[in-house]
């Protein structure tokens, strides 16, 4: 009977569940409002759903959503659940707007919801100031606006160009607990950005501020760095926030329990702060400058000193320490002529902190020598802007010296930069042929000469040099068009970084994942639309995209991912739909690729 009974109850309370008529409802918290006014969306499903497919949303600024809750209730032996899904939203422009029906997937069938019909009027003065006047009695009467505000900390407001400079947004708070319904961050027009890493705790931290406790908690950390001199503004992080107010007590319950509360919406923003961004001075520039700014140690090594000619050489050129190290090209080194040079590769160990960007960079070079004697790399002189001495510095390290020996089949070169001598004339130039007579035996094996060994070994060094021609063809091609091969690879790239991001998914990296996403977003988008990371912003990739004759429905589900991608990293309890948001994300990129070719 002990194990009977349960199996009783969830009979019951399944059959209770399923005998009730699934419903799939839309509705808004105002029908009626004004141009600019944010209202709620809420879709509401009475059981067990998945696969929500939302409506044509583009006539509407989206600021939050899909966010998703759940509820189940058991009321005297009654079962109900309701799964919702809102958003927060506001009209771009006036008018009456219908948002046609979203669709869900329950069990093996797919369900619609109803329409819903929003008429947007602009509304005069006086209402709108009258609407303000309202909001503001709410705020001033709960004192939430008091309790409540965020400030935008700078470590300087005087920098150079490339100067580091490091915000952090912090919200203070009088009340213990605070959840987000809306949190915009912004957009760093004219800087170079990388986010710092913050710390992995929710919780609320007490701070003493202007004489009394706050709660505070970081809500977002960057490193900027300002790419063109002037004034600069730092521009504010808005949100709109729900915190829980102690109300009057309006029933026998509520004073028992301690008294009622009451939630208050309260929208906060940070002040702006303005930049001056002082130009590198052009007396006594180096013509090596190339943009690095901060204070540097340099070195540079070779992996080995003595080497046959033909053997590869590995230069390396390092640049430690603290400044825009990721912003740092390769220098260009002068190499003797008899040395075969490539391309530098680039090794990072960087680290960003709210100090700055600090650690090494390091350039390594592969040589190859021709000839046999003895070499010096170098000197090198390489030149950068301290902005702590606020002038420039060069540094000449030492000269290397090279001993390569000679291999035979070393090309003679008619002007050697090496000490090595030129080739020795030899002590005899003619030799006597040998008369001695020999035995010689007849060969009766088929000839090598025009055999088919002969002609496939014959074939081998054209084709070869065929092959190697093309390849580097199409490496000078590439470095010579290096836009269009980006442009033409986004699509590949975002791909390789969607699977990278998969396996955080699977591996429930909630951090790490929200970050992958919005990185491969943001690279995809710099490619395509060649323009660079650090000057992307939504408002310039959305005018980009339109030029593109991309639809206003990818456009808003862009913005509406790159959105939950931000308000994941950085809001407490932010995260929702990770695996939605993936599939999500990798259609929208296929559907891109069909107008950005």
């Amino acid at each position: 009977m002990k194990k009977i009974i349960p199996l009783i109850a969830v009979l019951l309370l399944f059959l209770s569940a399923n005998g009730q008529e699934i419903s799939f409802k839309a509705s808004v918290s105002n029908s009626q409002i004004s141009l600019g006014e944010r209202f709620r969306l809420t879709y509401t499903v009475n059981a067990n759903a998945s696969g929500f497919e939302q409506p044509d949303l583009s006539a509407f600024n989206v600021y939050s959503g899909p966010n998703q809750g759940s509820n189940v209730q058991i009321i005297n032996g009654s079962f109900s659940q309701t799964i919702s899904y809102y958003y927060i939203l506001a009209p771009k422009s006036e008018g009456t707007f219908t948002i046609g029906p979203a669709v869900i997937r329950i069990g093996n069938g797919r369900i619609k919801s109803n329409e819903v019909t929003i008429t947007v009027s602009k509304g005069s003065a006086s209402q709108q100031s009258q609407g303000q006047k309202n909001n503001n009695q709410t705020a001033n009467s709960s004192n939430a606006g008091d309790n409540l505000f965020i400030k935008a900390i700078v470590n300087k407001s005087d920098v150079s160009l490339s100067e580091a400079v490091s915000v952090t947004y912090k919200i203070y708070s009088k009340y213990s607990q605070i959840n987000f319904s809306d949190l915009r961050f912004p957009t760093f027009n004219g800087f170079y950005t990388e986010e710092i890493p913050m710390n992995k705790n929710d919780k609320l931290e007490v701070e003493q501020y202007n004489g009394s406790n706050w709660y505070t908690a970081e809500l977002k950390r960057t490193l900027l760095f300002p790419q063109k001199s002037g004034s600069l503004e730092i521009p504010s992080l808005e949100a709109t926030c729900l915190v829980r107010e102690r109300a009057q007590a309006q029933s026998f319950f509520d004073q028992f329990f301690g008294g009622g509360y009451k939630d208050i919406e309260v929208k906060v923003k940070s002040k702006p702060h303005k930049l001056n961004v002082k130009s590198h001075p052009t007396t006594g520039k180096p013509a090596d400058f190339h943009g690095a700014v901060g204070k540097f140690d340099l070195s540079a090594t070779v992996d080995k000193e003595n080497v046959k000619s033909g053997d590869a050489i590995t230069f390396n050129f390092e640049i430690s320490g603290n400044g825009n190290l990721k912003l740092i090209e390769a220098p260009e080194f002068t190499f003797p002529s008899e040395f075969e040079s490539y391309e530098p590769q680039v090794k990072d160990n960087i680290k960003v902190s709210s100090a700055g960007m600090s650690g090494s960079r390091v350039f390594s070079y592969l040589l190859i020598p021709r000839a046999g004697g003895e070499y010096s790399l170098g000197p090198f002189t390489y030149s950068y802007f301290s902005n702590i001495k606020n002038e420039y510095v060069s540094e000449t390290l030492p000269a290397i010296k090279i001993e390569v020996q000679k291999s035979a089949g070393d090309p003679v070169f008619a002007g050697r930069s090496g000490s090595s001598s030129a080739p020795k004339k030899l002590s005899s130039d003619i030799r006597f042929i040998n008369l001695n007579d020999g035995e010689l035996e007849p060969i009766n094996e088929p000839a090598f000469f025009l055999s088919k060994s002969f002609v496939f070994l014959s074939l081998i060094p054209p084709v070869g040099l065929v092959l190697l021609l093309v390849v580097r063809q199409r490496k000078s091609e590439r470095r010579n068009n290096l836009r269009f091969y980006k442009k033409k690879e986004a699509g590949g790239i975002a791909q390789k970084r969607l699977k990278k991001a998969g396996e955080l998914l699977k591996s429930n990296n909630q951090g790490a994942f929200y970050e992958e996403v919005f990185r491969t977003l943001y690279g995809y988008l710099s490619d395509k639309l060649v323009i660079p990371t650090a000057k992307l912003s939504k408002e310039n990739i959305s005018t980009e995209l339109t030029k593109k004759g991309v639809p206003e429905t990818n456009i808003s589900e862009l913005q509406r991912i790159l959105g939950q991608c931000e308000f994941a990293r950085y809001a407490p309890g932010g995260a929702t739909g990770m695996s939605g948001l993936y599939n999500e994300t990798k259609i929208l990129i296929e559907a891109l690729e069909k107008y950005l070719k």
